[in-house]
């Protein structure tokens, strides 16, 4: 079955539009697009071009065939980070910048990341996600999105701080897509092309992270200070990479994020 180009949530006009995370994570904000959707139009856009330059474009032609320009763009890890890259290259049609639990934008921060993960983990589950992070670079098909599944599971564990149960949002598995948007993203942030960006940026911005996610806050607060004109941040106790899954942090993400929606 073919996926949509994109999902909507409540009624329009269509003002905000909410980005997965990933690359990959295709159907991962449908979470905090439903919430919003209780208030507002919301388009979330499926990003599955297998190029960062050609989910840059998926997300233009959802902002400007589905959405009413100039739009709130939302998005989470990966897609906080590709919504960054877009409200410099398109400012004319971003009102406002919401970044959830960013990736690192700079290679200097992005050290340890793996380390914290797996200092976080039992013998047996550091064992599992080193080898689920082998089979998924050595296999191929059904294997390899397998092992994408289960290395994103233990990777969400790991990413948390009190997880409340819940199911799979992924609406498709294209471990492939991962590879090849990732790498995209990861020579912009190794030739220091990504953070700087951000002096491209005219709207306000406004990054939720937790205190408990492994991609250190402060590596995310410093290189936004250092690059946006117009910045908020809020830091979230006792919450990982995933605040709507967060036992103790759900309630205030969701307050902080409507907050920061209705400003």
């Amino acid at each position: 079955m073919a996926i949509p180009a994109f999902r909507r949530y409540g009624q329009p006009p269509y003002t905000i539009v909410a980005v997965h995370g990933g690359p990959g994570g295709v159907g991962q904000a449908q979470p905090f697009a439903s919430e919003l959707g209780k208030k507002y139009g919301v388009v979330e856009p499926l990003l599955i071009n297998e190029s960062l330059d050609g989910q840059l474009q998926e997300l233009y032609d959802a902002i400007t065939t589905s959405a009413r320009e100039p739009v709130l763009l939302v998005g989470h890890s990966y897609g906080a980070m590709l919504c960054y890259i877009f409200a410099a290259k398109f400012p004319e049609l971003v009102k406002k910048l919401v970044m959830i639990s960013s990736g690192m934008l700079t290679a200097e921060t992005a050290h340890g990341i793996t380390a914290t993960r797996l200092a976080r983990l039992s013998p047996t589950g550091q064992a599992e996600l080193l080898r689920a992070r082998d089979e998924y670079k050595t296999s191929i098909g059904v294997a390899k999105q397998k092992a994408f599944v289960q290395l994103f599971g233990l990777v969400q564990q790991a990413d948390a701080y009190d997880l409340l149960p819940h199911s799979n949002d992924l609406v498709t598995v294209r471990p492939h897509l991962y590879d090849s948007v990732w790498e995209g993203m990861e020579a912009l942030r190794n030739s220091g092309e990504l953070a700087a960006f951000g002096k491209q940026i005219h709207c306000p911005v406004v990054a939720i992270h937790g205190d408990y996610d492994p991609r250190p806050a402060e590596g995310i607060k410093n290189v936004l200070n250092a690059n946006v004109k117009d910045l908020q941040f809020i830091l979230l106790n006792k919450c990982g990479h995933y605040p709507w899954y967060e036992a103790q942090a759900r309630d205030i993400f969701f307050e902080m994020l409507n907050k920061s929606v209705d400003e």
